[in-house]
């Protein structure tokens, strides 16, 4: 009896199971059918405003092509209004041009005229200037040969006044000429006869640590940009030459007065080098050698 009981509500349990089930697929049915009936209404009134569009587009054209079309009209009929102009006016209008035309050549050639002058006074006035150029160079050349030569003469008195003391100082003359240290500076610009400050300041240092020294020797470095410069300024071979030199005397005697500063009273021969060295890598400056006993 039991057993019965168990049966009968297993069946019952599994008709409402299957009940539900039905119900459930029922209902996904209908909402499948009302997604794809929604989906066709969409594409309705996508395609209804396509179509929309497409026509309105198309009576927009077609006015504009009438509007259009009158303008063109209009416009061909008053060319054709300004093509039928009577002779005389015509004939008047081409004297009109001819003779404004030849007011245009005639100040054209006047244009001309002045041109010429103008351009003949601009060259009389380059020639002026080239000529002043000329002079001014002249000038400077002819200042930097009497100024080499003062400076000659300083070095030159410098000298005999270095070879009294050595007569004076016989220990002094004797120095070992392949014992001595060097210090080199190529800090300079072109045509620069002072010592630049890193230059000036290296210089100070080697004199302060060399003051056991019997004798300086400074020797002045002329570089490629030194020789260009020079060829500027003259084209003569001597000129250039006493250019490059007094360049390189400067130096030197501005260096000198670097060492001065330094050595004071002390009995240190101090020796220009009475040539200068042609630097093959563009080197400009000065070196300075120290020699020991």
């Amino acid at each position: 009896m039991h057993d019965e009981k168990k049966e009968q509500l297993r069946e019952v349990l599994n008709q409402n199971m299957s009940q539900e089930s039905i119900h459930k697929k029922l209902n996904e049915e209908k909402q499948k059918q009302e997604a794809i009936k929604q989906s066709k209404q969409d594409k309705q009134k996508k395609l209804f405003y396509i179509l929309f569009t497409i026509f309105t587009l198309i009576i927009v054209s077609f006015i504009t092509y009438l509007f259009v079309s009158n303008d063109l009209q209009k416009n061909t009929n008053n060319i054709k209004q300004e093509i039928n102009i009577e002779p005389k006016v015509q004939n008047k209008d081409i004297e009109k041009v001819k003779t404004l035309e030849e007011d245009i050549s005639n100040k054209e050639d006047k244009k001309t005229e002045k041109t010429e002058e103008i351009t003949k006074v601009e060259e009389k006035t380059e020639i002026k200037e080239q000529k002043a150029d000329i002079k001014d160079t002249k000038e400077k050349i002819v200042a930097q040969e009497e100024k080499i030569k003062k400076d000659d003469a300083t070095l030159v008195n410098e000298e005999k006044k270095e070879d009294k003391t050595l007569v004076k100082d016989k220990l002094k003359a004797l120095f070992n000429i392949k014992k001595f240290n060097i210090v080199k500076c190529y800090d300079y610009d072109t045509f620069q006869k002072k010592p630049p400050y890193t230059c000036s300041k290296k210089i100070k240092k080697f004199v302060q640590n060399n003051l056991d020294s019997v004798r300086f020797e400074v020797i002045g470095i002329v570089g490629k940009e030194d020789t260009a410069k020079a060829k500027e300024l003259s084209d003569k071979k001597d000129v250039r030459k006493y250019i490059i030199n007094g360049i390189s005397r400067d130096r030197v005697v501005e260096a000198f007065w670097v060492i001065k500063e330094i050595t004071g009273e002390k009995n240190i021969i101090l020796t220009p080098v009475n040539y200068n060295i042609i630097s093959k890598e563009s080197n400009k400056g000065i070196i300075i050698r120290a020699y020991k006993n």
